[in-house]
């Protein structure tokens, strides 16, 4: 029977039909299709969706009525969190209550599912994971309105995973998959496996703006463009989410790389190599009988869904469905009828009474020692200059909040405006000629003017073949061309130049001392 997997990219609805274990079609569809179809403007996206998805699907003979859904993390919370060991009755109430740290938005108004794995330090290892109510039925209402039943919804990262293992590749311990194409601008994905648990997760855009790092987005100056600045650009994301992690649980460290991609990255392996990580290229064309693109791998990943086992059981169809068979039940009493066989006796009410009125003086009586402590606690209490002895909760309450607006603004002002020169100071020694040699730096920062200015100071020493004023310009052109260093200043300049003799080896020698302005 013919499985279907489709995947809902930043760029392309990608659909994939496989039979057994191989891909048999695959369908690209455009989001900018949608966008740019015949159908009316006024006509809402999701009919929009609808009536191009009949067309592709009638165009390439696809006709299965069941398919799994796979997601992109920007529609996607996703965390990972410890909690102790706890009975089975008790664990899913916790993680209720400990995934409200890490999730912005309310419960109620998400479908959430988890997943959890007890380690050697008998600690509870969380794989937590909620969509928006309203994100899931746009999705299920488009699929259900093509006569799609949805059998699975998952994190398209999860489908890589199930891909994987298809692929048998061996390895111990911890691990990190990369699955990567440039040349359908799709995004990257990092995800770290410690004996088939995902531990760690992060979608990265290649082109767009902004990276997901477990569903929190981190901006970016600007897209990547060629293929240098997007190696530049991956290799610096990976060194970003290889420190996350690496803070996040140091020790388990990542042993090997599978890099799985339509084609290898030679660079983007030598990186690896180089801060100390085995890398393995691993080719969907081999695995699959198909040429797939990184959206192509996730749809058949989650095609898989039935004939290959993942230890992710992540379903937020499920979720959802057992989500709305969970009902209160309204408990109606009949008073009336409870009612009807009761005889009042004066004496019982009387006696009632009685008691009511003993309770309440008993309690009055009990708590005037501590009402006498509590006024004697007060009047002990230092005097506080602003705030009146007297104060209440509430005032003080109040009196807390005016403070700390007024240490946020102080934080604002004066610490988030700080500026750390910390990257492009690193960047220096890889663009300083060989020649030159820098004697002091200065930084200053105008606050009236919101600017900033870094001065270089050093000396041009004599190199065959090049004239001083050339060295010191290659040295500009350096700085300039450099991603980091540029990001943080835009315009760089001589100031001044001029000869001077210096001690050069036991011997005096002319060179040359400059003075460059960076802002």
């Amino acid at each position: 029977m013919n499985s279907l997997g489709i995947y809902f990219g930043p760029k392309f609805i990608t659909i994939v039909e496989s039979k057994g274990k191989r891909v048999s079609k695959i369908v690209n569809i455009p989001q900018s299709a949608i966008v740019s179809s015949n159908v009316d403007e006024k006509v809402p996206e999701e009919v929009r969706t609808v009536a191009v998805f009949k067309d592709e699907l009638r165009r390439n003979n696809i006709t299965a009525s069941e398919a799994t859904l796979c997601l992109p993390g920007s529609d996607l919370l996703i965390r990972t969190f410890e909690i102790p060991q706890l009975p089975a009755r008790e664990l899913k109430d916790a993680i209720r209550f400990e995934s409200k740290k890490y999730i912005p938005l309310k419960l109620e108004d998400l479908v959430i599912d988890s997943q959890s794995k007890l380690d050697k330090n008998k600690r509870n290892q969380v794989l937590f994971v909620a969509v928006r109510k309203d994100v899931l039925d746009k999705y299920i209402s488009v699929l259900s309105q093509l006569d799609i039943k949805i059998n699975s919804i998952e994190y398209s990262a999860f489908s890589i995973l199930r891909f994987f293992k298809l692929s048998k590749m061996a390895y111990k311990d911890t691990v990190a998959l990369v699955a990567i194409d440039a040349e359908e601008q799709d995004e990257a994905n990092f995800v770290v496996l410690d004996k088939d648990f995902p531990l760690f997760s992060r979608d990265i855009s290649l082109y767009s703006e902004q990276t997901e790092v477990e569903g929190a987005a981190v901006d970016q100056a600007q897209p990547a463009t060629g293929p240098s600045r997007l190696m530049d650009k991956l290799s610096s994301e990976l060194r970003v989410s290889l420190d996350f992690y690496n803070r996040k649980f140091p020790n388990k460290k990542i042993s090997k790389v599978f890099l799985i991609s339509p084609q290898p990255y030679i660079e983007l392996e030598t990186f690896l190599k180089e801060i100390g990580i085995e890398t393995q290229f691993v080719d969907p064309l081999k695995f699959s009988g198909a040429v797939l693109s990184l959206g192509g791998v996730k749809s058949f990943g989650s095609s898989l869904s039935k004939s290959v086992n993942s230890s992710v059981k992540i379903n937020l169809m499920s979720a959802k469905a057992h989500k709305e068979k969970v009902t209160k039940i309204p408990v109606a009493l009949d008073l009336q009828g409870i009612l009807k066989d009761v005889k009042f006796d004066a004496r019982f009410i009387f006696i009632g009474i009685f008691i009511c009125i003993g309770a309440l003086f008993l309690g009055v009586y009990r708590s005037a020692p501590l009402q006498r402590e509590l006024k004697s606690i007060k009047a002990m209490s230092p005097q506080i200059s602003g705030i009146p002895a007297s104060a209440s909760y509430q005032e003080l309450e109040s009196l807390k909040s005016e403070y700390q607006t007024k240490l946020n603004v102080l934080k604002k002002e004066i610490i988030d405006r700080r500026i750390s020169l910390t990257e492009a100071l690193d960047a220096l020694p890889r663009i300083v000629p060989g020649s030159v040699y820098l004697r002091k730096f200065s930084f200053e920062k105008r606050d009236d003017q919101e600017t900033h200015e870094l001065m270089l100071e050093g000396v041009v020493f004599p190199e065959q073949g090049k004239s001083d004023f050339e060295v010191v310009n290659n040295f500009i052109l350096g700085l300039q061309s450099d991603p980091v260093f540029s990001s943080y200043f835009k315009k760089i300049e001589v100031v001044s130049m001029d000869t001077a003799e210096n001690m050069v080896v036991g011997s005096k020698e002319k060179t040359t001392n400059f003075i460059i302005s960076c802002k």
